[in-house]
């Protein structure tokens, strides 16, 4: 299972949203502000140098069997 699994690629979203605000409200200066915020990402991820870490977890597996 693991042997085959190091060749499969994976995916990942994210993403958040809210609200985030500055200001003072207090005398004199009477003011405060609130504005919308977000954001979404997308992460693909495929190991190029897995091979020897898989083998060895193979190898690891093989012997506690």
């Amino acid at each position: 299972m693991l042997n085959k699994s190091r060749h499969l690629p994976s995916l990942n979203l994210i993403g958040s949203i809210g609200t985030t605000g500055f200001g003072y409200d207090r005398k004199p200066n009477d003011f405060l502000k609130f504005f919308p915020i977000g954001f979404a990402g997308v992460q693909f991820s495929y190991a190029i140098f897995n091979g020897g870490v898989t083998y060895r977890k193979v190898l690891q597996n093989d012997i506690r069997i």
